[in-house]
């Protein structure tokens, strides 16, 4: 799944630099009031979004958020406006728009300013095989719920493989999930364990048996020093016994949950 993800993003590539000159374009149109230029830039950094082969750090970010909060206001969706709009503010809670962008008393402020009050919620996903998710340029296993996000797929070695401006509810790119292993006991370590407490528990009854047999009055003086010493070899083997299960079944589960 990882090739094929890689094989898709490997037909573009964009870097963070790239990626800025784009934004820069968007901005430029917008306070010049060129809605056809601003739409056109706005497209072309979703592509370069598609295509980015850098993780994009997270002022970069909450730039391409707003931007995408001000096409979606244009373009008469309030809903993913204010999406936007509240991941740029969930990274960076103090940015006021510039007034040569966004001229004070501009409707759109109060839409940015509403976004705010979007939950601040998170939505954990499956750990990727031999990669991390970054969403909105940080590392972390969980996804905003509420707002709009940039999700990345970044191999171990650092290579980015896939990224993707997600809206709220849209799913994920396909990736390969890492395989856990379910926690418990190391099985053959628990068998060993086993084995030696049971033999522990014959050893020690044998042991009480001889035990019984010795002080017993009718037993013949003769075998007295037999019994002697085969009922204090059986005490010290159950004894060993014993010991050797608590360690191999500390053992196991040691073992079994790392």
């Amino acid at each position: 799944m990882l090739l094929l993800v890689a094989s898709a993003f490997a037909d573009c590539s964009a870097s963070t630099a790239d990626l800025t000159l784009t934004l820069e374009d968007a901005e430029a149109a917008f306070a010049s009031l060129d809605i056809v230029a601003f739409r056109a830039a706005t497209d072309r950094a979703n592509a370069d979004v598609r295509c980015l082969t850098e993780v994009a750090p997270r002022p970069m970010v909450a730039r391409l958020h707003r931007l995408q909060g001000l096409r979606w206001w244009a373009d008469g969706d309030l809903a993913r406006a204010r999406a936007s709009f509240s991941a740029a503010l969930a990274i960076e809670p103090a940015f006021s728009f510039p007034e040569a962008l966004v001229p004070a008393g501009h409707p759109v402020l109060a839409e940015f300013e509403a976004s705010a009050a979007l939950a601040d919620s998170t939505v954990v996903v499956p750990a990727p095989a031999g990669a991390a998710l970054w969403f909105d340029g940080r590392s972390q296993d969980a996804r905003p719920e509420a707002r709009a996000t940039l999700a990345q797929l970044v191999a171990d070695e650092g290579a980015v493989r896939a990224s993707a401006l997600l809206w709220p509810g849209e799913p994920l790119f396909p990736y390969a999930v890492e395989e856990r292993r379910p926690k418990g006991p190391n099985l053959p370590l628990a068998v060993g364990a086993g084995v030696s407490l049971t033999a522990s528990a014959v050893c020690l009854g044998l042991a009480a048996a001889n035990y019984d047999t010795f002080h017993d009055p009718s037993t013949p003086a003769g075998e007295l020093p037999g019994l002697q010493n085969t009922t204090n070899t059986l005490y010290v083997s159950g004894l060993g016994a014993g010991v050797l299960a608590l360690g191999v079944g500390a053992g196991a589960v040691f073992a079994g949950n790392w």
